[in-house]
């Protein structure tokens, strides 16, 4: 996790991660999207999501 963080800090890389685990998301990932029955249902910057959960992640926490 922290090779992947480092590589896409330094050099502007993008990569998508499948975690559930809301904690790396949380260290390693600028958005989220939340995935339900294969359709997007939440698409945000992790910045904040503590502070003000949507419901649909309500539960996660």
């Amino acid at each position: 996790m922290r090779l992947l963080t480092a590589l896409w800090q330094e050099r502007g890389l993008t990569y998508v991660m499948a975690t559930h685990d809301l904690r790396d998301a949380e260290r390693s990932c600028d958005r989220i999207w939340l995935l339900q029955e294969g359709r997007v249902v939440l698409d945000r910057p992790v910045e904040g999501l503590r502070d003000d959960p949507p419901d649909a992640l309500r539960d996660w926490f």
